[in-house]
């Protein structure tokens, strides 16, 4: 049984949470038996008075009662024996049963074996109700309550949206100039934006792989694994960049073909020519576009965003103007064209957009050499033997292979809806895009909030900081529920005037109308997607997101494949697309609220209850040496987020954060226990 100080030690620290110490006698490994019973009750906070250092937690010597080993040297209530006793303090997981017995002798196997049943159960729902608990606050106006996290959030989301939204605010102006050439003109440009729209979507882990890397190594202070990071994504774009403006260029009237133009027929003649040329001339910019996909990225890895947002704008204004005067005839300006005009028509817009690309990846490289201390690229090795380089670019090029895993069964999934949707006549094509610019501008606003959590995240985990890291994303999780929720609202109020924007066709307006709702009230379910998303790109977790993505895509598959064999009609692929993103969260959420994943709830231990972690220090030493205890207590937290222990500023004792403690602690099944 315990000593009269340990009791005393429990009954005065009632007030704190889940720690047990349970004491062990050595009979020798056929007898060797341990058997914990845990009477667990919530305690009040502790006050700041409470909340000292307090080295009788871990220094209390003479835990377990023992005899007196006359050959120890130390002092205490009892000299016990090193070689036979051992003080083992166990770390429990929060919201466990009453009761707990762990023990090793055959017969309790059946015990033991409900006992891990019930604690697994136990810790997962522990994990969930946790989860969202400090995700959706303690309160209904929570969310309207300021968190230390929201600047930071802010500064980082609100230029990111606004960087988000300009590029395909400004191709809608680029796309309306070339209407005004005419049909051809305008198909042309079609063809060439899905070709290069889905070339640079794939290529987009560049950025995606970059940003919680380089920002991970920022927050660790290695600024040589981040501008060994950086300097590999750069050369990897250039390659690759390289790469794709030679295919096409050497391949044109091939991938015109891939896209399904028909470049034989003699009424394509004109739109051959024209998609032609306008390849052949923007394919020179796909280097630079790449390379400013990883400039983006580093920038957003030192938590700069407004540096993006205003070479975005710049170099889009800079695209706009010289798309007016190249594209169109200029009077009183001599030229080429018939009239004293220069206008270069379609190929006007492929030579202001690639001459933008350009312009942009070299602000950016100019920029980033600036800041080639703080993204340390001074201290990245200039040469490396082949095995060398093979070995450091592993890691990216795993974490790249992953991201494109991801993209690419993304982007498969959306083309075959398209698909679908496109068999389906025309009407529903059309119907089909109108619904979806309610997702795309969506994603666009509360994308903002899944970039602030790359970085945010990957930052703090740099630090060995998941306890903040939880914090932001479930900041960023009220946020962006919040602001689905409001999208939501706002698309329904608007229902009977937006759709009129994009057709005037009853037939288009009647699906339109019908499949809305679903659509709308998607939207808060799809930021919960993006936000996770984020904040696991952030945690660098791309293996599992791999893994999601496919589980997700391929429910979403499956349902796709039967729209057309059950007659399910356009309504069939919208109930594929929510398939596809319920399962999304669903599956990004699991990993969220899993103790065992990146970013653990907080207070969530990764132990099962029957499976407790056993810091041993011998009570001999515990007696003379209180650090040995503290170090072997501070190496467990370190490991284990369920109890925070932190040292004091001298280091003399430790501070234990609010935990549980274990009231009643037995040394056999044997002995009784009167605590």
């Amino acid at each position: 049984m315990l000593s009269k100080t340990s009791r005393d030690f429990f009954s005065a620290n009632d007030r704190y949470h889940q720690v047990s110490v349970t004491c062990g006698r050595n009979r020798g490994p056929e007898k060797s038996q341990h058997v914990r019973a845990s009477s667990i009750v919530p305690g009040p906070q502790l006050s700041s008075q409470q909340r000292k250092c307090n080295s009788q937690v871990v220094t209390t010597p003479n835990i377990c009662s023992t005899k007196s080993n006359p050959n120890s040297n130390t002092t205490g209530p009892a000299k016990t024996s090193a070689a036979s006793n051992t003080s083992t303090i166990h770390l429990l997981t929060p919201d466990q049963s009453s009761t707990h017995l762990h023990t090793s002798n055959s017969k309790n196997r059946v015990t033991a074996a409900w006992c891990s049943f019930k604690a697994s159960l136990l810790r997962t729902l522990s994990a969930t109700r946790s989860s969202l608990a400090s995700s959706l606050g303690s309160g209904p106006f929570s969310l309207m309550n300021r968190s230390p996290y929201d600047a930071a959030i802010m500064s980082m989301a609100a230029p990111a949206v606004l960087a988000l939204a300009a590029d395909p605010l400004l191709a809608m102006v680029d796309t309306a100039l070339v209407g005004q050439l005419g049909q051809s003109e305008l198909a042309a440009l079609g063809v060439n934006n899905s070709v290069f729209g889905m070339a640079f979507v794939v290529f987009n882990f560049l950025s995606t792989a970059t940003t919680p890397m380089v920002a991970a190594a920022l927050g660790a202070d290695d600024k040589q694994k981040a501008g060994q990071t950086l300097s590999q994504a750069l050369l990897l774009a250039l390659v690759l960049g390289l790469t794709v403006s030679s295919t096409l260029y050497l391949n044109a009237d091939h991938v015109l073909q891939l896209m399904g133009l028909d470049i034989e027929a003699s009424a394509n003649v004109e739109l051959t020519t024209l998609a032609r040329d306008f390849l052949m001339i923007r394919c020179t910019a796909a280097p630079a576009a790449l390379l400013v996909t990883v400039s983006q990225g580093a920038f957003r890895s030192l938590q700069d965003m407004r540096t993006p947002l205003v070479i975005s704008v710049a170099t889009n204004v800079l695209h706009l103007f010289l798309s007016l005067i190249l594209i169109f005839p200029l009077p009183g300006i001599p030229g080429v064209a018939e009239g004293g005009s220069m206008g270069m028509g379609l190929s006007g817009a492929a030579v202001s957009t690639s001459v933008a690309e350009w312009l942009a990846a070299g602000t950016y490289l100019y920029l980033m050499w600036g800041k080639r201390a703080d993204l340390g690229l001074d201290s990245a090795p200039q040469l490396l033997n082949p095995g060398e380089a093979a070995r450091q670019y592993t890691p990216f090029l795993k974490a790249g292979g992953a991201v494109l895993l991801r993209t690419a069964v993304l982007l498969g999934t959306k083309t075959l809806s398209a698909a679908v949707a496109t068999r389906l006549g025309p009407a529903s094509i059309a119907s089909h895009q109108v619904l979806s610019q309610v997702w795309i501008l969506s994603s666009l606003i509360i994308d903002s909030l899944a970039i602030s959590g790359q970085t945010l995240v990957a930052v703090q985990l740099g630090k060995q900081d998941k306890v903040t890291a939880r914090r932001v994303t479930d900041r960023l999780l009220q946020l962006g529920t919040a602001l689905g929720v409001t999208l939501a609202a706002a698309f329904s109020l608007a229902s009977p005037f937006w759709p009129h924007l994009f057709s005037q066709d009853t037939e288009v307006l009647s699906a339109v109308s019908v499949l809305l709702p679903l659509a709308v009230w998607m939207l808060p379910i799809n930021a919960v997607a993006y936000v996770l998303d984020g904040a696991l790109v952030g945690a660098e977790d791309f293996g599992f997101m791999a893994l999601a993505m496919t589980v997700a895509a391929g429910a979403a598959v499956g349902a796709l494949l039967m729209v057309e064999p059950a007659g399910l009609g356009l309504a069939g692929v919208w109930q594929a697309q929510a398939i596809l993103m319920l399962g999304r969260a669903a599956t990004l959420g699991f990993r969220y609220m899993s103790p065992d994943g990146p970013l653990p709830p907080l207070n969530q231990s990764r132990l099962s209850s029957c499976q407790s972690v056993n810091v041993e220090v011998r009570t001999a030493d515990h007696a003379s040496s209180p650090s040995s205890a503290q170090s072997a207590i501070h190496d467990v937290q370190n490991s284990h987020d369920a109890v925070h222990v932190h040292a004091c500023p001298q280091g003399e004792d430790l501070m234990l954060e609010p935990v549980r403690i274990a009231r009643h602690v037995s040394l056999g099944s044997d002995e009784s226990e009167r605590g």
